[in-house]
């Protein structure tokens, strides 16, 4: 009897057994032996060596030169120009890139260029961004999308294997419909897990296929863990792209995918690079608007070794962070624009993302592991500013940092500012500035709905302010404090050679030789009751000057300075060293 070993054996080299009374041989076949049996190998006896055994197969145009329209008894109505059907005694005995090709309703669905070995089934992932149909590749077995495997699957004689999905099975285990060169006919069959875990090289779907991660509900308190380990049909997290180069792959691409130093033993892992080719996305389901803290494990292995990276939560980004020396510890992703770094969130689906391009540095390799969510409050409250009736320059600033701007005739319409608010000490600041002529504003707050500020002066176009005052300038500035607590600002300026302000030990600000740190709000750092705050200046040469200032809710309740930077030293004193060391004790709130 003679047989083919019953594994996943593609387009490519293959061992055929042939069993007699008093033998078993083991004949070997390549791509480039293909036309006659030369090599045996007697498993009983070892003998190896040369056959004379009547053995001829069919030539199984491997790499054709032309199209094929039929394999199987089956045929394909479009073009398909995938491999021909191996044929074994006359008879076809299936391929499975054929096979995929044929799925796709033809018309040379990947788009790739010649035939042959550039189409071996674990070249897929590779070749991705060329294909015509199929647009992307990914980690969500969907139906309908084709999964490639690398050539290290058992039987694929180095050549990988593709498939076409049927349906996905509750235990993450899927259903294809498959031919396999030298092996079947078209068949269907179950792919394990553990099959995938281990060979997957990635899925590529259609145009019209997009896949998009399962939401997973954020819990109102404590914390929430989404994975990037899918499971049981739950696909909490994808990644999209073609995936990277892998030397495991004999250098072509996959998703790369690793259990070790990982978060519930799961992790996918790229290299950076610019312009963008690969990403990941962890969904999630706020059933609370309010603030979170967000984290992300790094796995600790060798694939976090991007040593610069920004994740993006809902669409922002995050601070930069270091993956390569944060590697087994979940690290905070801080909201740049906020000073206790959390995120509000509103109810609904809400994303995170990191994407290869991401990163100041290309080459590096970068891992996706799991994210947690944090509830710190629960908070519907809804604050939006408007700026209208202006002439010239309105200007909003949240908690120091400016976020709204408005030029004459303009008006903003009402703009939420929820995200840019800390859990308490929060302070708005309007402003307006003229550059000739008259000047006219009108500066609103609303929470909730209802109008909780309001200040308007003149008409625009019409009339101007304080009986069409012209000065020119900053003619309107007030900041208006949202919570009733009190907030306290510092500014160092007028500096020649080196100022320090510490706020209970620690240092909050610093500004050198002629810099002005404009008013910092330090009410973040402040306990309740007494603080320190403490203004240092260090002279290095020469003369030496500075200004020191405190104030709360806009009031200064603090000054001190001496000389003028650049014309007047203090004391003319060229004495070197500390100059003025004072602390101010502050009471708060």
């Amino acid at each position: 009897m003679w047989s083919v070993p019953a594994t996943d054996q593609d387009s490519g080299g293959y061992p055929l057994i042939i069993e007699g009374r008093s033998f078993i041989y083991s004949i070997g076949f390549g791509p480039d032996n293909l036309s006659a049996a030369s090599l045996i190998k007697d498993l009983r006896t070892g003998y190896s060596g040369p056959t004379d055994l009547p053995i001829r197969i069919e030539n199984p145009q491997l790499a054709p030169t032309s199209s094929v329209s039929s394999c199987c008894n089956e045929t394909d109505s479009y073009a398909n120009s995938y491999l021909a059907c191996c044929v074994s005694g006359g008879i076809s005995t299936g391929n499975c890139v054929w096979k995929a090709e044929q799925l796709r309703l033809g018309n040379d669905a990947f788009g790739f260029s010649g035939y042959g070995g550039s189409r071996d089934a674990y070249k897929w992932m590779h070749l991705v961004r060329a294909y015509a149909s199929f647009t992307q590749g990914g980690s969500i077995p969907l139906p309908g999308a084709v999964v490639v495997f690398t050539n290290g699957l058992p039987g694929s004689s180095g050549l990988g294997h593709v498939a076409t999905i049927d349906s996905v099975n509750s235990d993450g285990s899927i259903n294809v419909t498959e031919q396999n060169c030298y092996y079947t006919c078209t068949k269907s069959r179950a792919i394990s897990t553990s099959t995938l875990r281990s060979y997957l090289a990635g899925y590529i779907y259609d145009w019209f296929q997009r896949p998009v991660p399962t939401p997973k509900p954020i819990a109102t308190s404590g914390e929430t863990i989404v994975d990037d380990y899918n499971w049981k049909d739950v696909f909490n997290f994808v990644a999209k792209g073609p995936g990277v180069p892998m030397s495991y792959n004999g250098g072509y691409r996959m998703w790369g995918t690793s259990g070790t130093g990982t978060w519930n033993s799961w992790c996918h892992f790229v290299q950076t690079r610019n312009p963008s080719e690969n990403s990941g996305r962890w969904d999630a389901t706020i059933q609370a608007p309010g603030l979170y803290e967000i984290r992300a494990f790094i796995s600790n292995n060798a694939f976090a070794a991007t040593t610069s990276v920004r994740y993006r939560v809902d669409g922002q980004y995050s601070s930069w962070i270091n993956q390569a020396t944060s590697r087994g510890t979940w690290l905070k992703l801080s909201n740049p624009n906020r000073a206790d770094g959390y995120w509000q969130l509103s109810m609904g689906t809400r994303s995170v993302e990191l994407f290869d391009s991401d990163s100041s540095t290309s080459g590096q390799w970068l891992v996706f592991d799991a994210i947690k969510f944090l509830a710190v409050t629960s908070n519907t409250d809804v604050v939006e500013i408007r700026m209208s009736n202006l002439d010239d320059n309105g200007i909003a600033y949240v908690n120091g940092i400016q976020r709204l701007s408005a030029g004459y005739y303009q008006d903003t319409g009402w703009v939420n500012i929820s995200q840019y608010l800390q859990t308490t000490n929060n302070a708005i600041r309007f402003r307006l500035d003229n550059t000739g002529g008259g000047w006219t504003y009108r500066f609103q707050i609303r929470r909730n709905g209802s109008i909780t500020f309001h200040e308007e002066c003149g008409q625009v176009g019409v009339t101007g302010c304080q009986s069409n005052n012209q000065t020119v300038g900053t003619r309107y500035d007030q900041t208006i404090y949202l919570d009733g607590n009190p907030v306290v600002e510092i500014r160092l300026s007028n500096v020649d050679d080196n100022a320090y302000a510490d706020v209970n030990g620690t240092q909050r600000a610093s500004a050198g030789y002629y810099q002005d740190t404009g008013f910092v709000n330090i009410s973040p750092f402040l306990i309740n009751g007494s603080n320190a705050i403490r203004f240092r200046l260090v002279n290095t040469g020469g003369g030496w000057t500075h200004r020191f200032e405190i104030r709360k809710n806009g009031i200064l309740t603090f000054k001190e300075e001496c000389g003028q930077v650049g014309v007047t030293g203090c004391n003319n004193d060229g004495t070197t060293g500390t100059r003025y060391d004072k602390t101010i004790m502050v009471s708060y709130p």
